[in-house]
């Protein structure tokens, strides 16, 4: 890769939907692709997302938005949704669904956990790396 980078393609693959782009070295956007998330399943507190799917849908757009722009990409972007639990084996390949940030079946133990102020020590650590504490 060169110290001047032309363009650029990056991957956002959001809770709603998973979306590409092309910028070229000015931070012009050159090609764009979207579709809605697919792999989501939300089932009362229970929000997983189906591994193979996100690959999927991110393939797709990254596909159709690289068709579009005819140019070659000289660097990739990955961004996607917050926090969850996405268990690989030793050869990569997901073991079962993603848990998703949006899991909820965890928050009543968290509550129970609070408020026996056994959660405490971790908020401390956090406190001290400088990171987001969030409450159950």
């Amino acid at each position: 890769m060169s110290a001047r980078l032309g363009t650029l393609l990056c991957l956002d693959a959001g809770t709603t939907n998973v979306k590409a782009a092309i910028f070229d070295r000015q931070g012009q956007m050159i090609a764009t692709a979207e579709k809605p998330n697919s792999a989501l399943r939300r089932e009362g507190p229970r929000v997983e997302q189906d591994m193979a799917a996100s690959r999927s849908d991110a393939f797709t757009v990254l596909k159709m938005c690289i068709e579009r722009a005819s140019v070659p990409i000289d660097a990739v972007i990955v961004t996607a949704q917050g926090d969850g639990l996405w268990a690989i084996d030793n050869d990569g390949d997901p073991v079962g669904p993603a848990f998703t940030w949006l899991d909820g079946r965890a928050r009543a133990l968290l509550g129970e956990l609070d408020a026996a102020g056994q959660l405490q020590h971790i908020r401390d650590g956090v406190r001290r790396l400088g990171a987001l504490i969030v409450r159950p």
